[in-house]
């Protein structure tokens, strides 16, 4: 219980972090700046995530010395910060679009973060535990993790050319079931190596986590420009329910299959989407590739504000 508690408050106070230095990175922003901050800013972001994985070879997991690192790099991260002479940001208030609302205008973008919040919530709640489960070495489950963070950098980029230049959905559609297929061949292959897991997980972070920022620029297409920033709440609401679903779901089917049950639950949530994305495709009319908003990463660990960076960055003509 205790544990429990500690780590609710801890997501509190980062989520609390994230909106302030989020605030800051907007507020500076220009229209000629914007896109490289959200660039480095997602270079950042996933940097450091992929580093806190790979701490776990510093020191026992089990002992202090990683938690107090943890708690002096945090503090260090804030000095900038605190030692700025600029103004604060300025917060606007604003009536959010209700997931309803949002869901009439783009039924496959609410889904869609949805439904990868869900899958991040499993991948990065369970992905160590069906690691450890698997035999892997602690050293070996710090790679595991961090191959996914990895693949996706290196797709990201390549997946959101695609969804500029081809109906977006389509794209959404394949990058989906082949996240799921790259999931059902993890525990169907036999006597899988440990390289060729963490192959197959690189490619799997490759094509699935990029997948929210594919939702979101889907979403944005059916979106009037003024309710680009009302609707990223809904968004982030979503993704954060699905993320809330994504831990619990993958202990029970962890519980109920063994450690497999981590990938079939997995590819279970990415067939699930992309059926729904087919189903979406069949109601209504593709928008015409030149009509597209501009794809921009987002982070799945961000909040609304970074979001409302990589929409203003989707308005802007790419050219």
């Amino acid at each position: 219980l205790a544990w429990s508690l500690l780590r609710l408050l801890s997501g509190f106070c980062l989520a609390g972090l994230y909106i302030v230095a989020e605030s800051w990175l907007n507020d500076r922003a220009t229209n000629r700046t914007r896109g490289q901050l959200l660039s480095i800013y997602m270079v950042v972001t996933y940097a450091g995530v992929a580093g806190g994985q790979l701490l776990l070879n510093a020191a026992d997991p089990q002992g202090l010395q990683l938690f107090i690192l943890t708690s002096v790099l945090i503090s260090v991260a804030l000095v900038p910060l605190l030692l700025s002479a600029g103004p604060a940001p300025k917060f606007s208030r604003q009536s959010p679009l209700s997931l309803r609302a949002l869901y009439t205008i783009s039924p496959l973008g609410v889904v869609g973060a949805f439904a990868t919040g869900m899958a991040s919530g499993a991948l990065f709640g369970f992905g160590p535990v069906y690691a450890e489960s698997s035999g892997l070495s602690v050293s070996q489950i710090s790679f595991f993790m961090t191959a996914a963070l990895l693949g996706c950098t290196v797709f990201q980029w390549p997946i959101g050319h695609l969804s500029d230049t081809l109906d977006r959905r389509l794209v959404i559609t394949v990058v989906t079931f082949l996240s799921a297929a790259v999931a059902i061949a993890a525990v169907t292959i036999p006597t899988i190596s440990t390289w060729t897991l963490l192959v197959l997980m690189a490619v799997f972070g490759g094509l699935s986590i990029p997948l929210y920022s594919l939702c979101i620029a889907h979403a944005n297409d059916y979106l009037e420009p003024d309710q680009m920033v009302t609707a990223s709440s809904g968004l982030v609401l979503a993704s954060g329910i699905g993320a809330i679903l994504g831990p619990v779901t993958a202990s029970l089917s962890m519980l109920l299959l063994g450690p497999d049950g981590f990938f079939w639950l997995l590819a279970l949530i990415h067939v699930a989407m992309g059926v729904f994305a087919v189903y979406r495709m069949a109601k209504r009319r593709a928008k015409p590739v030149q009509e597209q908003s501009h794809y921009a990463p987002s982070t799945l660990r961000g909040s609304q504000v970074a979001l409302e960076l990589a929409q203003q960055v989707m308005q802007e003509d790419p050219e």
